[in-house]
């Protein structure tokens, strides 16, 4: 009978024996082939957990000191754009536009430019005055330059020697008299005319002054009118209300914080990916995403832009790397991806929300360290290498060095020019001694009494 076991115990060890070496093998084989479908995703794709939904957080702050009179919205609210958040107490800025309304209109009636139908005004009426007196004033110059011209005339005559020898003295005396009472009168009217000139240059000064003061009063009523509106608080995009912080009737102070708009709009992603891999992610990568919130829902994307710099330099304390106690820590760098599929589920997406990223990677090409994020999404450059070629600028021939080599002997093409030997020029003029105006005296041989 022991026999018999020993037999039996020694059957089932030989035919384990027989089993475990296939197996072996094919487990040795699955595992290989395993191995290398890993190796051959993990040079194809990026892989990373540390994503975060983003999306637009606006915050909402007081435009002026006052008291908070209505809040028209509560925690959670879904709002459009325009909707009015809440109000803070006018009648200060009402008062405020009532003035500055007060001011621009009595000086548009000073202009007269208010509305009238004549278009009276204190200013247009001064200048009409000043105006109308300088046309006067002018009208009788004229007539007295005309007057003093011919007293002037008659007088040359009869002191002529024909004629003086006719008249009397007392003649001679009257159109003397007569000449200079019209000078006078000349004289005094171009004193009329140029004081009225400038009574007209001043009426226009000061007309040009009121228009100056119009346009400020009309700048102040504008403003007033800007404080007044922005004393409702509106919301600049759609979305929902977050974190309200204020009450009605509450004192609140320029700048202050009041409450949040979550955007409904612009949903994207953010993954920080190692130093290490960040080379080989490129503008427009198509990308996989899963929202741990919605795990049955597939989200597709592509790389929109890649940060300039590493999250650790925006930190509030940053690293120090020239301290004692340095340890080396692999910096991530942000990428922003751009959800392209489905569009209609993003809007289910909330800022903050984790997610696992899949950024599909070509392992061939050759990373491009300047990016434009101004033009177009980059393509491969294996899908695009015939057009790269094409349309490559043509290469800039090298410079030939200034200093001439031995081997290469320089041909003289212009004679040298000495230049230490002076240069005869024209004789300079001397600036410093004045030029005589008067005319050179004339020869010796010359008759200047025949001259002329």
């Amino acid at each position: 009978m022991a026999e018999i076991k020993e037999k039996t115990k020694e059957a089932v060890r030989s035919r384990f024996n027989w089993l475990i070496w296939p197996v072996a093998i094919i487990g040795l084989i699955a595992a290989g082939i395993y191995g290398y479908q890993r190796l051959q995703f993990d040079e194809a794709h990026i892989v990373t957990d540390n994503a975060q939904v983003q999306g637009q957080l606006i915050k909402i702050l007081a435009p002026e000191r006052g008291w908070l009179n209505t809040v028209s919205v509560f925690e959670n609210q879904p709002v459009t754009e325009g909707t009015i958040l809440g109000e803070l107490e006018n009648q200060y800025y009402q008062l405020e536009v009532e003035r500055a309304q007060a001011k621009l209109n009595a000086l548009q009636a000073r202009k007269g430019t208010s509305g009238t139908k004549d278009g009276s005004g204190l200013a247009q009426a001064k200048l009409a005055t000043a105006q109308a007196n300088l046309e006067v004033v002018q009208a009788q110059l004229s007539e007295a330059q005309s007057t003093a011209k011919q007293s002037t005339a008659q007088l040359q005559r009869m002191q002529s020697n024909k004629i003086s020898q006719t008249f009397v003295q007392s003649q001679l005396d009257m159109a003397q008299g007569s000449a200079d009472q019209a000078n006078a009168r000349l004289l005094t009217l171009q004193k009329e005319a140029y004081a009225a000139q400038q009574e007209v240059q001043e009426a226009m000064a000061g007309a040009q002054l009121l228009d100056y003061n119009i346009e400020e009063a009309k700048a102040e009523l504008a403003q007033a009118q800007l404080n007044l509106s922005s004393t409702e608080i509106k919301s600049p995009i759609n979305g929902h209300i977050a974190q309200l912080k204020v009450n009605p009737g509450t004192m609140v102070e320029q700048g202050q914080y009041l409450m949040t708009v979550v955007s409904d709009d612009d949903k994207w992603l953010v993954a920080n990916i190692k130093e290490t891999l960040f080379e080989r992610i490129y503008l427009g990568d198509k990308v996989d995403v899963t929202i741990d919130a919605f795990p049955g829902t597939d989200f597709k994307g592509v790389v929109a832009s890649l940060a300039p710099a590493a999250g650790n330099q925006f930190s509030i304390i940053p690293r120090n790397a020239a301290s004692g106690n340095f340890i080396k820590v692999e910096a991530l760098i942000p990428v922003v991806i751009r959800f392209t599929e489905p569009l209609s589920d993003i809007e289910k997406l909330v800022p903050g929300m984790s997610a696992e990223v899949t950024i599909s990677v070509d392992a061939k090409r050759k990373w491009e360290p300047v990016i434009d994020p101004s033009k177009p999404l980059k393509a491969s450059p294996a899908k695009d290498s015939n057009k790269a070629a094409s349309s490559a600028p043509p290469e800039t021939p090298t410079p030939i060095p200034s200093t001439p080599t031995a081997s290469v002997k320089p041909t003289n093409t212009a004679t040298p020019v000495n230049i230490a030997t002076p240069v005869k020029t024209a004789k300079p003029v001397d600036t410093a001694t004045p030029v005589s105006a008067e005319p050179a005296p004339p020869p010796a041989n010359v008759d200047t009494a025949n001259a002329h």
